[in-house]
């Protein structure tokens, strides 16, 4: 169990807390597809043939990015759920 928040490190029962987690913008799959590489601004900037799909979570921006960077420098498994 979770004591604190890994953004605002509130008490919370959770990873990230409720406020947190309203904070962070998630990709909307239904309004262009689940393949960015359909989607036409996207498709026009990628050139390799060896994707064949191209997926995002959300933007890479607070707190999103905080995320990312402990995930991906202190290996934190729980900032990866």
């Amino acid at each position: 169990m979770n004591l604190s928040c890994l953004l605002c490190y509130q008490a919370s029962p959770t990873p990230v807390c409720h406020w947190c987690e309203d904070d962070i913008f998630f990709f909307d799959a239904t309004l262009h597809g689940s393949n960015l590489l359909q989607y036409g601004p996207v498709a026009g900037h990628v050139k390799h043939s060896h994707y064949d799909a191209l997926r995002v979570l959300g933007l890479h921006t607070w707190p999103m990015s905080s995320l990312v960077h402990q995930l991906k420098f202190t290996h934190s498994l729980t900032a990866g759920k």
